[in-house]
């Protein structure tokens, strides 16, 4: 089944560039003899990452062993991660997200606003399909909406060590700073929203914000329960 294997092979790809966006570096078989013409109805997930590699858009992760045709990349720089911020949120409005609607929740971050935050992420969650309802799920699928900020003025870490544990989000301005923590509820979403932002205090994940003199911090417990969302 083409169109099986097709969505597969984009989750894949959409999987790989939340990892590379991360910061994380990717393993993949390189041939030099992959073109254009190697794409079919299908996409190939190893031709993509040879193509960006041989066109640039991903270097050798100097720190890794890239002896023989296994290959150890990351991004480059600045400018190839906003590349691939946009193509990762073409795969989040072909869902039918609309610019608008991710617009208006980067404003209600920013402005800690979290019934707005609350409003747009339920917006989304609807075009949704999926069967694999983990938290690991919802935190790519977030994350990707999150690539929005990803530019000159924000970065944007996702699964790092800060403080006492490892963040699930956040995202660093010049004088902002944002920390989320994704929890998936089972039956009762306020008390896995109060114990996400009591990790987030006892484990004081906005220590590395802190230190770096940034003052104004949001702290978001975030709250998954299927198809729907809740904010605190």
């Amino acid at each position: 089944d083409k169109t099986k294997d097709n969505v597969l092979e984009k989750d894949n790809v959409k999987i790989t560039i939340e990892e590379l966006l991360s910061g994380e570096s990717i393993t993949f078989e390189y041939d030099d003899k992959v073109t254009y013409l190697d794409f079919d109805d299908t996409i190939s997930q190893d031709n993509i990452l040879n193509l960006l590699f041989i066109s640039g858009y991903l270097t050798l992760d100097k720190n890794r062993n890239n002896t023989g045709s296994i290959k150890v990349c990351k991004i480059p720089n600045n400018e190839i991660k906003l590349i691939f911020s946009k193509i990762l949120r073409k795969f989040i409005t072909e869902k039918g997200v609309s610019s608008q609607t991710l617009q208006e929740f980067k404003d209600a971050t920013l402005n800690n606003d979290k019934e707005a935050m609350e409003k747009c992420i339920n917006k989304m969650l609807p075009n949704m399909s999926f069967n694999d309802k983990h938290e690991d799920f919802y935190h790519g699928y977030v994350f990707g909406i999150f690539s929005l900020f990803i530019d000159d003025n924000f970065i944007v870490r996702s699964n790092r060590e800060s403080g006492d544990g490892r963040f699930d989000l956040m995202i660093k301005g010049k004088d902002i700073g944002i920390i989320m923590e994704f929890k998936v509820a089972k039956d009762n979403m306020e008390k896995e929203a109060l114990e996400a932002l009591s990790q987030i205090e006892n484990k004081k994940y906005y220590q590395d914000l802190v230190s770096e003199g940034i003052k104004t911090i949001h702290k978001y417990g975030v709250v998954f329960k299927d198809k729907s969302c809740i904010i605190r």
